[in-house]
């Protein structure tokens, strides 16, 4: 198991002979891919196996629904302790189903409402201030933009902190807290718009 705990896109193809004979053994063996990222001492996988190879756009695709699938299997693993895992499922789309996935995938994204990375849960109003934030908007900007007072966006920024345990930090030491967790620029634009 601590060959896949490396942050990072990692391919089974890359590891020992175990995971390849181990990956021989499913029907969906073309491709399988391990997404690992690390918060403190918390490592979250997201793994995917495929019957043909994934263009980057679908790797990347997959990436941007990470911190929503975690949220979701968080919620599933605290109403039942007893979820065995892996979970796995069988999707089969038709060709329809894929360009409908394909026009309305920034929809679903800006319709839900939280996103999970490693154990800290932001709202969505809490993720779009912190991409503003790391955009380096003002907070008055920031407040326009939510369409909130700017002692509410103070309120809210304060709220961040707090969930990175870190409530007394500078702007610059939130920067630092936020690339710690893995939250970055670069994450929460393909994430949601703020438009």
């Amino acid at each position: 198991m601590s060959e896949r705990l490396t942050s990072g896109i990692q391919y089974w193809s890359g590891y020992s002979n175990d995971f390849v004979k181990t990956l021989k053994k499913t029907g969906k063996n073309k491709l399988k891919v391990d997404f690992c990222t690390q918060y403190d001492d918390v490592f979250e996988i997201t793994s995917i196996n495929s019957i043909k190879n994934l263009s980057l756009s679908d790797m990347m695709a997959v990436y941007k629904y990470r911190p929503i699938i975690a949220d979701y299997a968080h919620k599933i693993w605290s109403q039942d302790s007893e979820v065995a895992l892996p979970i796995r499922e069988n999707i089969l789309l038709s060709s329809d189903e894929i360009k409908n996935i394909d026009r309305t995938s920034s929809e679903l994204l800006d319709a839900h409402q939280y996103m999970r990375f490693g154990n800290i849960r932001f709202t969505r109003k809490e993720v779009i201030t912190i991409r503003l934030f790391l955009s380096h908007c003002r907070v008055k900007e920031i407040s326009a933009i939510q369409g909130c007072s700017e002692a509410s966006e103070h309120k809210r920024i304060q709220r961040i902190k707090e969930k990175l345990n870190c409530p007394y930090v500078s702007p610059s030491g939130l920067f630092t807290a936020l690339k710690e967790q893995g939250i970055t620029l670069a994450c929460l634009e393909t994430l949601i718009s703020v438009t």
